[in-house]
């Protein structure tokens, strides 16, 4: 009776993230929509590349794991259907495609709970420990927005996660653990982190403080073969790789742009300030526990000689947890302030809650009960602001979805004009298109037989459909209007695309557009140049 409900409760916890999962995946609408397409467009049509016997194309996470991935999953998934050769069936049915993906990655996350659950409890003995550990994904809304987005982050997630769970198991394997084993496991895990996504280099630091000196360097063995490896596959952009990390470490703007410099220190502030502010519960774990970690230099000399080991363990454990998720603060906020790229240390917090709670209690302070009771409601409390600030990120992504969708329908009423595509429009079209393009332009000629009619702006007046660029005279031939459907113009994505030879009018949305609120212009004939909003 005793085993069959933890089992239950083990299985609670997966069980919720999946339908979780599912709940946001409905809010935010089709793949194709501009707020959903990047990337998840861009690693299908790269998966399909490296189907299709080339060399993948988008390497600019590197996120080799998701392109194998999804090309594994291409394959039976269209033996199943059958019908249309595979190239063509998926530039058909991508939207199927890629919720195959999101399934796939959502089985996988609901097996490593489970398992990681399953090892914890039969590790420590601690039912409330392993729910804990199943806990973390529930503790970054970012993680349970990027789930479904058939995109780089679920996976960098799952492995973060991953890395925690072998970090848990060695602080709680006795006086013998098998470091090799452990060792090996963490290589492993690290070089799928960086081959997913470079963000996780932090994460690099936690298994050098719990690793003696000979296994350090057998991790550190594996880990970089193995994401050299994992990253054969972009053999043929190797050198474009790292011109583009060069770019990001010289750089002190987005996506390696801005002027040239380690840091632009009011940016910096800015950011940090705005990725604590945008999560809280991250903010609040990291500063309690560099309490701990200072409360337990403190007290140290006063622990028994029984409880010093246990002292020094959990606070090697727990600073090497702080210092990653301090590296991770600093290295986003030197670029951006989107807590996205925050999630392989957000993916920590479950094991720091632990790391801290041990700490604390192994030093024997004189009003623990109070503490541990504090720290129970602490806990309560913020998962019960977790379901509410849930409730409306779920909200605000179903808005922004019946904004866009709004938007489609109003441009299907100018039958009559050619529509052109650029950054942000939410189009199947322009999803296929750009998908196609950043990954290598290999489907050109699929895609031009499938929609001969398409057209595309790329910036600094260069049109094309898919398969050839031109001149807008050409794109505008034979149309009685031309709209232009995006981002705004303005913003720092699109600036340096606004058409300065044309007049536009911003038709729809009706008032001033947000900055990355999808539009719709119109080319006023023989106008004044420059965009102009009505």
């Amino acid at each position: 009776m005793r085993l069959r409900y933890r089992a239950l409760c083990l299985l609670l916890l997966p069980s919720v993230l999946v339908l979780a999962t599912s709940l946001v995946k409905k809010s935010q609408g089709p793949y194709w929509l501009g707020n959903n397409s990047d990337p998840a467009y861009y690693y299908l049509v790269n998966a399909l590349t490296l189907c299709d016997g080339q060399f993948p194309q988008y390497r600019d996470h590197p996120g080799i794991p998701l392109t194998a991935l999804e090309a594994l999953l291409i394959l039976p998934t269209h033996a199943a259907r059958g019908g249309d050769g595979l190239v063509q069936d998926v530039l058909k049915n991508p939207e199927l495609y890629l919720s195959v993906t999101n399934v796939a990655v959502a089985f996988l996350w609901f097996v490593s709970l489970l398992i990681a659950g399953g090892m914890t409890l039969r590790r420590t003995g601690r039912l409330r420990t392993a729910l804990l550990l199943q806990l973390t994904p529930f503790f970054s809304l970012t993680s349970l927005h990027y789930l479904p987005r058939a995109g780089p982050e679920a996976l960098l997630a799952l492995f973060a996660f991953w890395l925690a769970a072998v970090a848990l198991l060695v602080l709680e394997s006795g006086e013998t653990p098998r470091y090799g084993r452990y060792s090996v496991a963490f290589g492993i895990v690290i070089a799928l982190a960086l081959a997913t996504k470079l963000t996780a280099i932090p994460l690099l630091v936690v298994p050098v403080f719990l690793l003696p000196r000979k296994h350090k360097l057998i991790y550190a063995a594996i880990a970089l073969a193995g994401f050299l490896i994992i990253t054969l596959l972009l053999l043929n952009v190797y050198g474009r790789f790292a011109d583009l990390m060069v770019h990001y470490l010289t750089r002190t703007g987005l996506y390696g742009s801005g002027g040239p410099g380690l840091i632009d220190l009011d940016a910096f502030v800015k950011n940090a300030k705005d990725l604590v502010v945008n999560d809280k519960v991250f903010a609040v774990v990291l500063t309690l526990s560099l309490a701990a970690l200072l409360y337990a230099r403190l007290v140290r000399t006063s622990v028994t000689v029984q409880d010093a080991a246990a002292v020094r363990k959990y606070h090697a454990g727990l600073l090497a947890v702080c210092l990653a998720e301090l590296c991770q603060l600093v290295i986003v906020a030197r670029h951006s302030p989107e807590d996205r790229y925050m999630i392989p240390a957000q993916q920590l917090l479950g094991l720091n809650i632990f790391l801290a709670y041990q700490l604390v209690r192994s030093t024997q302070p004189r009003y623990w009960p109070v503490l541990r009771a504090l720290l129970c409601i602490g806990l309560c409390a913020s998962l019960a602001v977790q379901v509410e600030r849930f409730r409306q990120m779920r909200k605000v992504i179903y808005w922004e979805k019946t904004a866009q969708l709004m938007l489609c329908e109003v441009a299907q009423g100018y039958q009559e004009c050619q529509i052109i595509y650029y950054f942000g429009s939410s189009s199947p079209l322009y999803a296929l298109g750009i998908g196609n393009r950043v990954a290598g332009s290999h489907f050109a000629d699929q895609l031009q037989t499938l929609h001969p009619h398409a057209v595309f702006y790329w910036g600094r007046g260069r049109y094309s459909d898919f398969a050839e660029f031109f001149d807008y005279q050409k794109a505008a031939k034979g149309h009685k209007c031309v709209l232009f459907q995006g981002f705004t113009f303005g913003n720092d994505l699109t600036e340096t695309s606004r058409p300065s030879d044309l007049d536009l009018e911003q038709i729809y949305p009706k008032g001033r557009a947000k900055p990355y609120e999808e539009v719709l212009y119109k080319v006023i004939p023989d106008g004044r140049t420059g965009a102009r909003e009505s």
